[in-house]
């Protein structure tokens, strides 16, 4: 019989799948946890409580199903961020809690959640196959906004359909202002804006007389009046049109507005002239010209995002494509070129940009994948991160955050498809990669992120009715949905609370916390007179080391009978933390308005005989393990734990 103390003070590579629990061979296996839900990983190591959300505004107004709600935010200049509601037919601006604008839209509700955008200095620009780009101004002041359809100085164009080779193209005259005869019917109305090329020359046709007459004016002169044969001309039509579609995707890349696919060509990419975003004009081929390329790829390209980073990147459901520039070189009509940098087909989730890597979601939304660019190789390598963790399930949303004044980590935040959060933890230069699982009373809907702030869609259920609401990301709360108020003078029944009936809440004040207390026609009556508090739903913190297999030398014992005799936690700033479902008595003495807790940091000895193990539970055998948890919403930070374990070693030789 041997007593052997075992120490686990590196949680950085999170909650691992239960595929891996025999893996004691990997080397994350001991940077892991069996469980880590409510909790973060940090980059030194340890694992804390999560952020908390504030409640901002109930937006279930005009919203019958969850596909009717998208949400994003507007960045203005340095002064605000404006949260973003897209509703069937309307825009909803929030400053802060504060609903400021109604803009009206032409999408329908089925269109919703189609809409992709992009911003640029402070303007949204919004894009959907059925309509034309629009752009989202704010005015003078907060509450005036304006969304009005962008004007094209000149579109995209190409040949869609051919058909023309029969006949003959006949200009008025070999420069200026000239018309084009057809000697048969070839033209439409949607030519307006489009290109006839031959005999050395371009027209850029601005106006459409008949099926065989256009006018326009020269590009580039032609070299006589004489009839040009179809089978050596080329007459392109304007990409985006009401027939033929409009971009689905947008993104900005070396001061270009670029577009990926339309309905009629799925694998265009269009990229405007330089600093001139509705310029679509190719021009005589110059460096600040724009730039029209067609993805050709084994299988079907259909383009999904499209991300500016290193280089610009192009989501497809043949895989991910990049332009094929040396890094930093700027892109141009002469050496543009796209080259596949991964073969998996790419989930229809927004990518997002993290500590240096790119982060995408594959067709099957099971798998994250990460892209590193390699300077050497002028290349990216993408890499499956998912595969050690099982809390990805089926995300619908995904953004980033990271804001060093509030919190030293660098968070990816996926929204499941249960209504759960998955949270990475990225650090790369510390090797730090762990996944965490999350939860609240209701279900995370979508994220929207700017560099140092994140919002979310939430819907609770509301005494029998779903609600929607809006929240923001909280490191300074621990709990959901949190309502922050005063009581003048001091009282023991706090209102304002109507978007939490029916629900447990725990009230925050002065460092104590009480609760639960349902509510109830949108108050609660509590125990002491408070003045500032905070209101809010809990969620439950629990961490499960992985599996004990302590190295002695003899080879792998994590199959041997133990006891764990003592328990040891590490922790910094915390309170109400329990082992095994007892409490740890330093942290968690009585509390009252008067005495409220102090936190602590320090370490703490809980003593659990409990018998040897592994146990039987269901028939079946199950790993020694421990569980912290924390009932309470109190701040809460796990340096490390420490086990004093009892086995049977076997004997040498």
């Amino acid at each position: 019989m041997a007593t052997i103390f075992t120490i686990q003070s590196n949680f950085t590579h999170g909650e691992l799948s239960e595929r891996l629990l025999a893996r004691t061979d990997f080397s994350g296996y001991y940077k892991g946890a069996q469980r880590l839900s409510n909790f973060l990983t940090i980059p030194q190591g340890g694992a804390k409580r999560r952020f908390g959300t504030t409640w901002l505004s109930d937006i279930s107004s005009d919203v019958t199903s969850d596909s009717e709600l998208q949400l994003t935010v507007l960045e203005y200049k340095t002064e605000s961020d404006y949260p973003l509601i897209f509703k069937p037919g309307k825009i909803q601006i929030y400053d802060d809690s504060i609903l400021v604008a109604n803009v009206d839209t032409p999408y329908l509700a089925s269109e919703i959640s189609e809409l992709r955008w992009a911003q640029t200095d402070s303007t949204l620009v919004v894009v959907h196959p059925n309509h034309a780009p629009r752009l989202l101004i704010r005015g003078a002041t907060s509450d005036v906004w304006t969304f009005e359809a962008a004007l094209f100085k000149f579109y995209p164009t190409e040949d869609f359909d051919g058909g023309y080779d029969a006949i003959n193209f006949t200009p008025s005259d070999k420069t200026g202002d000239i018309t084009l005869t057809a000697s048969a019917d070839i033209f439409t109305d949607e030519v307006v804006g489009g290109l006839f090329i031959g005999n050395s020359g371009t027209l850029r046709i601005d106006a459409y007389t008949s099926a065989t007459e256009v006018s326009g004016y020269t590009i580039i002169d032609f070299d006589s009046t004489s009839a040009i044969r179809g089978v050596l001309s080329y007459l392109a039509y304007p990409v985006f049109s009401n027939t033929k579609g409009w971009p689905q995707t947008i993104g900005f890349y070396q001061n270009r507005l670029t577009f990926g696919g339309t309905p009629a060509l799925p694998s265009g990419v269009w990229m405007s002239v330089i600093n001139d975003y509705f310029n679509f004009d190719t021009g005589e081929g110059l460096d600040d010209q724009s730039i029209s390329a067609f993805i050709r790829s084994r299988r079907a390209a259909v383009i999904k995002d499209i991300l500016g980073t290193n280089s610009l990147l192009i989501f497809t459901t043949s895989g991910v494509f990049s332009a094929a520039n040396n890094f930093g070189e700027a892109i141009t009509p002469g050496n543009f070129s796209l080259t596949q940098q991964a073969s998996s087909a790419v989930a229809e989730v927004n990518p997002v940009q993290m500590d240096n890597q790119v982060f995408y979601l594959d067709k099957g939304k099971q798998i994250v994948r990460s892209l590193d660019y390699d300077i050497s190789r002028q290349s990216y390598e993408a890499t499956n991160i998912s595969v050690v963790t099982d809390v990805v399930n089926n995300p619908v949303d995904m953004c980033t955050y990271e804001n060093p004044s509030i919190d030293d980590g660098s968070f990816v935040i996926l929204v499941n498809g249960d209504g759960t959060l998955a949270v990475y933890t990225t650090l790369q230069e510390q090797n730090v990669q762990g996944w965490s699982r999350h939860n609240t009373t209701g279900d995370f809907l979508q994220c929207a992120d700017t560099s140092d702030n994140v919002w979310f869609i939430v819907k609770r259920m509301i005494e029998g009715v779903e609600k929607y609401y809006l929240e923001q990301l909280d490191f300074n709360v621990y709990t959901d949905a949190t309502i922050s108020g005063t009581n003048s003078p001091d009282s023991n029944i706090i209102t304002n609370l109507a978007m939490l009936n029916d629900l447990d809440v725990y009230v925050s004040s002065a460092g104590a916390v009480f609760g639960p207390y349902t509510v109830a026609n949108g108050e609660i009556t509590i125990e002491f007179p408070v003045g500032s508090y905070t209101v809010g739903l809990n969620y439950i913190p629990e961490l499960v080391p992985m599996p004990i297999n302590i190295d002695t030398g003899r080879g792998s014992n994590l199959y041997l009978p133990k006891m764990i005799k003592q328990i040891v936690v590490d922790y910094i700033d915390s309170y109400g933390v329990y082992v095994d479902g007892y409490p740890i008595p330093e942290l968690n003495l009585p509390i009252t308005l008067d005495s409220a807790p102090e936190l602590k940091t320090g370490f703490s000895r809980v003593i659990v005989r409990e018998g040897w193990k592994p146990i039987i539970r269901n028939g079946m055998y199950n790993f020694v393990q421990i569980n912290i948890t924390q009932p309470l919403p109190f701040p809460l930070l796990i340096r490390g734990v420490n086990l004093e374990v009892e086995m049977d070693l076997p004997q040498e030789g």
